[in-house]
């Protein structure tokens, strides 16, 4: 299931893709987002989300990690073998923090129990969405393949700051 939300009018709106396969949890993410201003967008797991990555490239990536058909683990790991989406920051919400040195291993810019109290969880979000910057259309393939199509907004897409 791939579900839209729309920011309030916000001049410096940021994006984000929810990855989570409990429907209520996902919900409540991304309303919880969207009240703050964020563009959000959800998937119910990694093979969704990895459908949306290819026509929307947020600034972050929040996701659960144990989740059906493609978990965070598999998800993660088809991130960081593509170049275009390598460099999104990604948070990762996690019912059992316990086992820090395995989770270390999915490279998040920030681990948050699950559940999570949402002042965190946003104040997350935006630390993760200011280590990026823009990158020019001719660095991201897939929407300068698309430009000009009405289909993609052909604003600047994010990448870290140093990259």
């Amino acid at each position: 299931m791939i579900t839209t939300w729309r920011a309030s009018a916000m001049s410096d709106t940021c994006s984000v893709l929810v990855v989570e396969d409990e429907g209520m949890v996902r919900e409540m993410l991304a309303e919880a987002l969207n009240l703050e201003g964020f563009d959000v967008r959800s998937a119910a797991d990694g093979r969704d989300a990895l459908t949306i990555l290819e026509r929307w490239r947020p600034e972050v990536i929040l996701t659960d990690v144990n989740m059906p058909r493609m978990d965070g683990w598999a998800f993660r790991e088809e991130l960081r073998r593509r170049p275009d989406l390598a460099d999104i920051p990604v948070i990762v919400l996690a019912a059992a923090l316990w086992d820090r040195d395995r989770l270390a291993g999915l490279d998040a810019v920030e681990l948050m129990p699950k559940p999570c109290d949402l002042d965190v969880l946003v104040g997350a979000v935006r630390r993760a969405a200011k280590s990026v910057k823009p990158v020019s259309m001719e660095e991201f393939p897939l929407l300068r393949a698309q430009q000009g199509t009405g289909s993609i907004p052909t604003t600047e897409s994010p990448r870290p700051r140093g990259a």
